[in-house]
């Protein structure tokens, strides 16, 4: 029993995404209509090499997801039966 309680704890990590997440912050506030998919893109250019999973986890807890568009619903045509040709 010469081991003391202290050491068998649990230490917290260090938040490994601390930087990420300003760097995708920074981005969302610069281009506020860039979803996960388009800051990825842009944190790619800047030459970093993420995973486009850990971006979509870190952009979702820092709560900036947009709303999906909601398409316009086009009116049907008037409905016409196909007419059968003659000849070939």
């Amino acid at each position: 029993m010469g081991m003391s309680a202290t050491s068998l704890r649990y230490r917290h990590a260090s938040d490994r995404n601390a930087e990420l997440r300003t760097a995708i912050a920074t981005l969302a506030a610069r281009y506020p209509r860039y979803g996960a998919g388009m800051i990825y893109l842009k944190l790619r250019q800047q030459g970093r090499t993420v995973n486009h999973e850990q971006i979509d986890r870190v952009y979702a807890e820092a709560q900036l997801p947009l709303r999906r568009r909601t398409r316009k619903k086009v009116p049907m045509g008037a409905r016409q039966p196909l007419v059968r040709p003659d000849a070939a």
